[in-house]
């Protein structure tokens, strides 16, 4: 290139030439990084066949897949399915055994969708690299309308870079084979050089103080050891420490098993879920629930424009339908008006704990079988309606994540001042991860030791994943004696009455610059 422009004498491109070379250069790089990821998929894919573990794990590091949650709860599931026959076979269970083959029967059938997955995200790339091809082709004739010699330059510079980037791409990998290489040969140490061998002999004594110090040691290793197995959270502190989100409340256990026992009940009605912030104020639990309701105002407070929040957990039986109908109930109280919506369409239960029939709701209006106001029930209780789950769908992914439930929202903003959405699990379906990124906020809801922490943490990053806002955790469950934060979380009283704030009070003051 250099004796090019010494022998044609050639100044150096415009900034327009620079520009277009830039671009194109650009182009490419995109163009050859998905060219890698469609020779993977286009390898992975076997219609009719099943996938291989190998397959499997090569499919989840390639970056286009592994930004897809859909493929990569599927490629988990397949995996997970995979696991399980090979312990089935490990414990002596035959091929013809009906268990083994209902398993088999499963992973051919998600096998069948992710490769039908695979061939759509092929197609997709195929016609991603169409249009980049279009659009480098069309700079390139762009560029060869500048004049002779600054074209040929031009197309000189364009070509050099473009083989810099390869060497530099295979040079990269050369080194990382290199390391990977380097990295095989064992580690060889000297821990201690062999001693001269001496007598053994120890007392009856030393033997009884020596078996109580080594059962006492074994003792606490073992309790250590069972601590360190219990990779569940329980308290504040660990939620804080795993998730690094705040956290919006702390729900006690006692009052939550003392309701479930037999205070689920107000008036003539029998409750599904313990509704304790309508049937027992003075309880513990509807305190915690109250300081739930402020810890969200205020954070309402910060984003003027957060009416929509969803309320979701990683797993089923973490409280998150507790936790979505005490909030509702608790910010009704408090004057909003306030609509609470069952989305859980596969197990709704919003209406079991109001009395409610399940149907018409949410989706005979997102299909137009029924208008919004004959699904909507009002007046629960002041300033309360519930909008239930209506009829079970069969696609309720695709339905919470329609046009018609885009157009729901905007039309609930205009009639509630806040509106709670009791979602799925996050990690059982995806229809969590859908109503999380529309709406405005999202609480987590966890319970003190039964969540895991990794269940938790996959779920922070699923919804973290596709944008939506996680405003802060909820810790059901709460042993009160165990969690030495929990009566910071709430107001305290001197004996004198004077009251004096808790942490969470403290925190909004100086944020607002107060006090």
């Amino acid at each position: 290139m250099q004796a090019y422009q010494e022998s044609q004498s050639t100044t150096d491109l415009s900034a327009e030439e620079v520009s277009l070379v830039n671009t194109i250069q650009d182009l490419d790089r995109e163009k050859q990084r998905i060219l890698l990821d469609l020779q993977t998929l286009e390898s992975s894919i076997r219609p009719g066949s099943d996938m291989t573990i190998e397959t499997l794990n090569g499919l989840a590091a390639v970056p286009g897949i592994s930004g897809n949650p859909a493929m990569t709860f599927q490629i988990q599931a397949l995996l997970r399915l995979y696991d399980d026959r090979r312990t089935m076979m490990a414990e002596g269970q035959r091929e013809s055994n009906p268990q083994v083959t209902a398993l088999d029967s499963r992973i051919q059938t998600v096998s069948r969708a992710l490769n039908d997955a695979a061939a759509a995200t092929v197609r997709g790339l195929r016609q991603q690299i169409a249009a980049l091809e279009r659009n480098i082709a069309q700079l390139r004739e762009r560029l060869s309308t500048f004049p002779g010699k600054q074209t040929q330059f031009a197309q000189l510079r364009l070509e050099t870079e473009l083989q810099n980037d390869t060497y530099k791409y295979l040079l990269s990998q050369l080194e990382a084979a290199r390391i990977s290489a380097g990295t095989i040969a064992p580690y060889i140490e000297v821990v201690e050089s062999a001693t001269v061998s001496y007598r053994l002999g120890m007392s009856t004594r030393n033997k009884v103080v020596l078996g109580a110090l080594v059962g006492l040691f074994l003792g606490v290793l073992a309790a250590f050891f069972l601590e360190y197995l219990d990779q569940t959270i329980k308290t504040a502190q660990d939620v804080e420490r795993v998730l690094d989100v705040p956290v919006l409340g702390l729900i006690p256990l006692e009052s939550r098993q003392q309701l479930l026992a037999g205070n689920g009940h107000h008036g003539r009605r029998r409750y599904a879920i313990p509704l304790v912030s309508l049937v027992s104020p003075d309880d513990p639990s509807s305190e915690a629930y109250r300081a739930l309701r402020t810890n969200v105002t205020f954070v309402n407070a910060e984003q003027r424009s957060l009416r929509v929040i969803c309320v979701t957990s990683p797993g089923p039986g973490e409280g998150k339908s507790t936790t979505a109908a005490n909030l509702a109930i608790t910010l009704a109280q408090q004057g909003s008006a306030t609509l609470l919506v069952d989305a859980d369409l596969r197990r709704p239960l919003v209406h079991r704990a109001f009395n409610l029939v399940q149907e018409p709701g949410l989706t005979d209006v997102l299909v137009g079988s029924s208008q919004l106001r004959e699904a909507v029930r009002p007046n629960v209780i002041p300033k309360l309606d519930v909008l239930p789950a209506g009829a079970l769908p069969p696609n309720p992914s695709e339905l919470l994540g329609s046009e018609a439930m885009r157009r729901l929202m905007e039309q609930l903003r205009t009639h509630y001042d806040i509106i709670i959405f009791d979602s799925p699990p996050t990690l059982a379906v995806t229809d969590a991860t859908v109503l999380g990124a529309s709406s405005d906020a999202v609480i987590l809801v966890l319970r003190a030791g039964e969540t895991e922490e990794i269940a938790a943490q996959r779920a922070l990053e699923q919804l973290r994943r596709v944008q939506a806002r996680v405003a802060g955790s909820v810790l059901n469950g709460v042993e009160k004696d165990r969690d030495r934060y929990y009566n910071y979380y709430y107001y305290k009283h001197h004996d004198d009455g004077e009251r004096r704030d808790g942490p969470f009070a403290t925190l909004r003051k100086r944020l607002l610059g107060v006090g």
